[in-house]
């Protein structure tokens, strides 16, 4: 068997060498063609791989110089996470269009390009795509993260079939960028919340002390929120520490805070611009008792 290509998808959020928390759909077009062309799919974990016999070299070929069935296969990219849009920066996609990526574009930036994050220039018409026949209405409903569109037609379709049949795939990237997010910690406290004081290990991000949150019959919470947003990040060692101001010097209370979660995340408008907050509660500590 031979490789025609790769298909991966990258996460900031998880990390080097992290899934991207996506599936591949081959769409019911793409499905129909694979099986008259002789090409096989393998998908999981946010990464793929489209394989062909050797003896179907000549077969795919005449599909790719096909003007009716051309070889162009498209893949639904759904989201396998619950809280993928939650954790994801993602452009704004308006009612009657969707993200999507394609190869048809010179050296394919930036589009399938590892570093690129889906943005705004991957905005297109949904009915331009179903127009085409790429894929049906009922696919986009409901809507996907995107959809990658791979073509292999003609002249240029044919010198990809040969290279992959030389030992040599196409390998693409699907890039996403994890969402930034004000930290915003609220500590169980008691005592004198001056005295308090969330320090960073890499000293890197400082926070402001922003009142206490009280009332409605539960304990006083001591409010701190990051100077700055922050990517969020799954399963990353906690850096934050919790310190104490004692007889002038500072004392660590609590080596590690929790981490921001990716549920639940607020938004909200400041100075015209939409920011998004982490509330994280630390409740198995009481300051002051």
């Amino acid at each position: 068997m031979k490789r025609l290509f790769y298909l991966n998808g990258i996460h900031t959020y998880y990390g080097s060498g992290g899934e991207a928390g996506v599936r591949f759909v081959p769409t019911s077009r793409c499905r129909f063609m694979a099986e008259k062309a002789g090409l096989r799919f393998s998908f999981q974990e946010s990464r793929g791989r489209a394989c062909f016999d050797r003896s179907d070299l000549d077969k795919l070929k005449a599909y790719a110089d096909d003007t009716v069935d051309p070889l162009i296969l498209s893949f639904l990219v759904m989201a396998e996470s619950p809280n993928f849009y939650n954790y994801t920066e993602l452009a704004t996609v308006p009612d009657d269009q969707l993200l999507m990526v394609t190869n048809r574009h010179k050296k394919n930036e930036p589009y399938l390009f590892v570093g690129k994050p889906l943005g705004k220039e991957s905005l297109c018409h949904a009915r331009s795509v179903i127009a085409e026949g790429v894929c049906t209405g009922d696919e986009l409903m409901p809507p996907p993260v995107a959809l990658v569109l791979l073509d292999y037609s003609k002249k240029r379709g044919c010198g990809f079939l040969e290279e992959a049949f030389r030992g040599v795939p196409q390998s693409y990237s699907l890039h996403f960028e994890s969402r930034s997010t004000f930290l915003r910690y609220f500590i169980a406290c008691d005592g004198d919340p001056e005295t308090l004081l969330i320090e960073d290990s890499r000293d890197d991000l400082r926070f402001d002390f922003k009142g206490m949150m009280e009332g409605g019959g539960h304990r006083p919470y001591a409010r701190f929120v990051s100077e700055r947003p922050l990517a969020l990040l799954c399963n990353e060692k906690g850096r934050f520490q919790l310190k104490c101001r004692e007889s002038g010097r500072y004392r660590t209370i609590l080596k590690a805070l929790p981490n921001a979660p990716s549920d639940p995340l607020h938004s909200m408008e400041i100075d015209g611009r939409r920011v998004f907050v982490s509330d994280i509660f630390v409740h198995h500590y009481v300051h002051g008792r």
